[in-house]
This record gives C-alpha cells, structure tokens and sequence, in this order.
C-alpha cells in the first residue's frame, strides 16, 4: 500500500509513512495495480542534508528500518535536533511511596537481614517503575530472591573471609616480612573477590531490568577495570572529597559499558555536584524521618544525569543540570 501524502509505499503492518510520517490510518491507503507503471507514483521527497541515522533498529518497538527512514511504522521519529535523539531518563518516585505499605515493608525486610534479598528484589521494581524515558518505553526489574539471594550467600562468605586472623599461624612466628607480605596478598585477595561479586551484582541489576520495546539493557565492564575503580575508591576516601571526583568517573565508566538496543548510556554529572549533593544527602539525612525525601531527591538529580545516546553519535556532551 502507499501513503497518498509522498507516494511511498509502505508495509502493510506500518501504522505511519516510513518517509513523511504521516498517519496511514488517517491517509487513504491505494493498492498498487497489478499493471501500474512505477512512474505514477510520486517519488518521496529527498532527505534533508544530515538527516540519516545510522541505527536501522527502532528503539521503542525494535523494528528494523531502512537507514533513511525519518519514521519508523509505529510513528517514532528518527530525525530532528542532536538533543533529541537522545534519550533522557526521570525518576517520578517520592517520599509518600516509601512511606507507604509497600515501602514500609520493603524497610523491614531491611532491618530483619534475612529479608534483605526481598528488599533489593522491592527496590529494584520500585525504582525501575518509577523511571520515565522520554521515548514513552517503560522499565521493569525482573530480578529474583532466589537470584538475590546467591549475592547474599556471596556477601557472607567474603565477610566470614575478613575475619579469619591467619596471623597466629606457626609458619609466620618469627618472620615478620613473612607475615605482612601475606597480609598484603590476602588483602588484595578480598578485594579482587570484593570486586569480582560487585561487578556481577552490578550487572545483574542493569540486565534484570526489562523495557517495553522488547529490548534488554547489556553490561559489558570487565573484572579489571572494576577492580581499579574499587581501589582508586578506597584510596580517594583519604583525599576527604576526592571520592566524589571518583564517583563521577565511575559512573560515567558504567554508564559507557552499558547499551540497550542501538543506544549507549551516558552519565553526565560531574565531582562537584556529587559533593555538594552527598554532603546535603548525608546532613539530611541525620533527622531519619527526612530519609524517605533525600532518597527521592537524590534519585531524581542521578536519574537525570543519565542519558541515552546512539552508538555511533558524535554529539558533544550536554551542559549537566543544576537541579
């Protein structure tokens, strides 16, 4: 069938013209004659200078598109601005849900440990519920207890791991050098299981987390980089503030390892920020009643931070929110 707009033949599944975008179940449709001279049919209108994308793959339904379509059959639209081909996220959560039913019995599963592979489980959905993209796809966490539940026996073992004092062992008697070369070696040991178990959980956070156009957020961050990031951590704690400088590196190294159909993510925050933000969180907090509203205004400046940008765009880095 063709659009009676630009004289484009579509699909017959496509609910808009693959060229003009206009709706084809507003446009009359024309079936092609069998003996019709492909010279009638007006010819689309040229594409614009720079208006082509590179990605075929529509990211809110996944359907594949020729590479100068502007719109795909379910009516996205492919071209415009450089912002705009980018896709921002928005935390809608407040206070009032953690304070709820559900977030309160999220908050005793917490504080009763043994409920703690529950709480990540509530958490998870309830953030990801929360999350709106301005592409209109919606995000579910389908992680499990009995999934969180092995990061939980993980957790343990490591601790269990930290108090083993190995330092009466006979073979360390009188050899000091001995002893704080095993120490060293031990301790690089915690941290290497520390950050391999943190990785994982970390990637089964993001590729748990589901969206409505079919497709599925991947991690790619290897052990390496992540124990680095662990340790510079640790080290910038001694910095005082370094570590939010840190932060913002780290969550930009994840944000650059995660994709979720032709997108790539992007954290656009900054040191400062995260200072300023982590000391007004961390003084905020201090009245405990006032927890549930710094959790939510601190969500909403992280969430924004985060962006989605097509994996091959050169677009520069946006100026990042004040709010």
């Amino acid at each position: 069938m063709f659009c009676t707009n630009c004289g484009r033949k579509n699909p017959e599944h496509a609910s808009f013209c693959f060229a003009c975008g206009t709706p084809l179940a507003v446009a009359t449709m024309v079936e092609a004659p069998a003996s019709a001279d492909a010279s009638q049919t007006r010819p689309a209108p040229a594409l614009p200078e720079g208006r082509k994308i590179s990605a075929k793959r529509c990211p809110s339904c996944g359907l594949p598109n020729r590479e100068a379509a502007e719109h795909c059959g379910c009516g996205y639209r492919f071209v415009g601005d450089a912002a705009d081909s980018n896709v921002q996220l928005k935390f809608t959560g407040n206070g009032r849900d953690i304070l709820s039913g559900e977030g309160l019995k999220t908050l005793l599963q917490y504080v009763s440990i043994v409920g703690i592979p529950w709480g990540w489980v509530s958490t998870g959905r309830w953030i990801a519920r929360n999350i709106a993209i301005s592409n209109g796809t919606k995000a579910s966490f389908t992680g499990t207890v009995s999934q969180a539940w092995g990061f939980v026996a993980l957790f343990l073992f490591v601790s269990i791991l930290r108090r083993w004092n190995f330092s009466d062992a006979d073979v360390f008697t009188g050899a000091p050098l001995l002893l704080a070369a095993a120490a060293i070696i031990w301790m690089c040991v915690l941290w290497a299981l520390t950050a391999y178990i943190q990785l994982a959980f970390l990637r089964w956070e993001i590729e748990r987390t589901a969206l409505s156009s079919g497709s599925k957020p991947s991690f790619r961050g290897d052990f390496w980089a992540n124990f680095g990031w662990q340790a510079l951590t640790v080290v910038s704690i001694f910095t005082v503030i370094g570590w939010a400088w840190v932060s913002a590196a780290y969550f930009r190294w994840v944000c650059r390892n995660t994709t979720a159909s032709d997108y790539q993510g992007r954290f656009v925050g900054t040191g400062p920020q995260i200072l300023w933000r982590g000391v007004v969180a961390f003084l905020g907090c201090i009245p405990i009643v006032t927890i549930p509203a710094v959790l939510c205004w601190w969500n909403r400046w992280f969430f924004f931070q985060i962006q989605g940008v097509p994996h091959s765009s050169g677009l520069a880095v946006p100026a990042p929110s004040q709010l």
